[in-house]
C-alpha cells in the first residue's frame, strides 16, 4: 500500500511511496497547487506576457501535454527567468517525462527564489526520491524545519526515508508527528494506514484510510485501499459500494480499472480480473496493486509462471509486500545451489521482459508519493470481520519524538 509514494508523488506520494503516493497522483497534486493560484509574481517588465504564457503552458499541462507545456514555459522563462509559477511548473512536467536533470535544475532555482515554499522543496524531493539521491532528502528536510509551516512535510519525507531503510518503527513515528503537525496531512495518514496493514493491525489500518479518506474524499487511491481492506475483513456491501464509486468519478483511468478488477475478483471472475488489472497495468506501470491483483488471479486460473513474475514486479513497488513475498517463496521451485545464480539471473529477464510487454501482473499493497503520494491499497482476501475502528488512544499510540531538524 505504501506508494510509490510516491510514486504518491512519485509525489505523495510513489502521496507511502512505496505505494505513499502514486506518480501519476503526485503529479496531479502538484498541477493542483500550479492550477490553484500563484506563488509569486513574474519579472516586472515581462508580467503580462509571461503570464500569458504561463496560463496556456498550465491548460497544457492539465491535458498531460508535457512537451507543448515545456515549450511554452521555455518561452516563458526567457522572458522572465525568476518566474516562481512557471519554473514550478516546469519542474512538474520534466518529472512527470522522467526527466529528472532538468526537473531538479527547475525546482532548485524555484527554492532559491522563493525559499519558504514548501510545496517547491516537496517536488524536489520527489525528484531525489526517484532518483535515489537519499542524502540530498535529508538536507531538504533540514531545510522545510526551517520553514515556519514545514515540519509536518520534513517528518513525512523523513517517515520515507525511515521506510525505504526498512525502519517500520521510525517511519510510524516520524507519520504520526507530522499529522501532530498537521492533522488534516491526508498523505500521512494514509501511509499510516498502510503501515500499519503491513504490521497485521487492520483496526489501525482502517482508521488510518478513514482519516486520509476524511481529509481528502476525492482521493481515488484512498477510497479504492479501503475498498480492499473493507473487502478482506467481511464488509462486502461497503467495499463494493465503495469500488463502484471509485469507478463512477475518478478520471484516472488506472485506479477505474483496478477497482473494477478487484471487483471482479471478489464476485469469483479470476479471468475478468486479470484482464482488468492488466489494462491498469497499461494505464500506469507503476502501479503495484495492479500487478499483485493480476498475479493472484493468474494463480488462481494455474498460470503460475506469469503469477510468479507479476508477483515479482508487485515487489518491486514496495519490498515490504508480505502478500507478494509469501507468493513468490510458496511459487518459487526449490534449485540446487550451483543453480541459483543462474535461476536469478533468468527470472531476472522474464521479469524485464513482461515487464515491457502487455502482460503485467497486480496488487493492494503499503503504504505510499511516493513519493508520494505514495502506492496503495490492502489485499483482498476475504477475512473474519475486524473488532469496530477507534481513533488509538494517548495509551497505545506512538510516542512522537524530534525529527532531525531544528526548530
Amino acid at each position: 500500500m505504501l506508494q510509490k509514494l510516491a510514486n504518491a508523488i512519485i509525489w505523495q506520494g510513489k502521496e507511502v511511496f512505496m505505494r505513499l503516493f502514486l506518480r501519476k497522483w503526485a503529479i496531479a497534486a502538484a498541477l493542483c497547487c500550479c492550477l490553484g493560484g500563484s506563488i509569486g509574481p513574474a519579472d516586472a517588465q515581462y508580467n503580462v506576457a509571461a503570464e500569458q504564457g504561463y496560463k496556456r503552458a498550465r491548460t497544457m499541462a492539465s491535458n498531460e501535454r508535457w512537451d507543448d507545456a515545456l515549450t511554452a514555459l521555455s518561452d516563458v522563462l526567457k522572458k522572465a527567468p525568476n518566474y516562481p509559477d512557471a519554473l514550478y511548473l516546469a519542474g512538474v512536467c520534466h518529472l512527470s517525462k522522467g526527466d529528472y536533470a532538468n526537473a531538479e535544475k527547475r525546482l532548485k532555482r524555484l527554492t532559491e527564489i522563493c525559499k519558504d515554499f514548501i510545496g517547491g522543496w516537496g517536488m524536489l524531493a520527489n525528484v531525489y526520491l526517484a532518483t535515489k539521491q537519499y542524502d540530498k532528502i535529508k538536507d531538504i528536510i533540514v531545510a522545510l524545519g526551517k520553514i515556519k509551516g514545514g515540519k509536518a512535510e520534513a517528518y513525512y519525507f523523513s517517515g520515507l526515508l525511515a521506510y525505504m531503510k526498512n525502519d517500520l518503527g521510525q517511519a510510524e513515528r516520524d507519520w504520526r508527528n507530522a499529522t501532530v503537525a498537521q492533522p488534516d496531512m491526508a498523505k500521512a495518514h494514509y501511509n499510516l494506514g498502510s503501515l500499519m496493514y503491513t504490521k497485521g493491525d487492520r483496526v489501525r489500518a482502517m482508521q488510518g484510510l478513514k482519516d486520509a479518506l476524511r481529509y481528502d474524499p476525492e482521493n481515488p487511491l484512498y477510497r479504492y485501499s479501503l475498498a480492499a481492506l473493507q473487502l478482506e475483513i467481511g464488509s462486502k456491501a461497503e467495499g463494493m459500494k465503495n469500488l463502484d464509486r471509485v469507478r463512477q468519478q475518478t478520471l484516472r483511468k488506472d485506479i477505474a480499472h483496478l477497482a473494477a478488477a478487484l471487483q471482479m475478483w471478489n464476485n469469483g471472475h479470476s479471468d475478468k480480473a486479470e484482464k482488468l488489472a492488466l489494462q491498469a497495468i497499461g494505464d500506469n506501470k507503476d502501479l503495484s496493486e495492479a500487478y499483485l491483483l493480476r498475479a493472484k488471479a493468474l494463480e488462481k486460473l494455474g498460470r503460475t509462471d506469469e503469477a510468479l513474475i507479476s508477483y515479482k514486479k508487485a515487489l518491486e513497488g514496495d519490498p515490504n509486500y508480505k502478500e507478494a513475498q509469501e507468493a513468490i517463496k510458496r511459487l518459487t521451485p526449490s534449485a540446487p545451489a550451483g543453480a541459483a545464480a543462474d535461476a536469478a539471473g533468468a527470472d531476472a529477464a522474464a521479469s524485464e521482459k513482461a515487464g515491457d510487454s502487455a502482460a503485467p501482473q497486480t496488487a493492494p499493497a503499503a503504504p505510499a508519493e511516493t513519493p508520494a503520494e505514495a502506492s496503495a491499497a490492502p489485499q483482498a482476501a476475504p477475512q473474519t470481520e475486524a473488532a469496530p475502528v477507534s481513533a488509538p488512544s494517548a495509551d497505545d499510540s506512538t510516542e512522537t519524538v524530534d525529527a532531525p531538524f531544528g526548530d
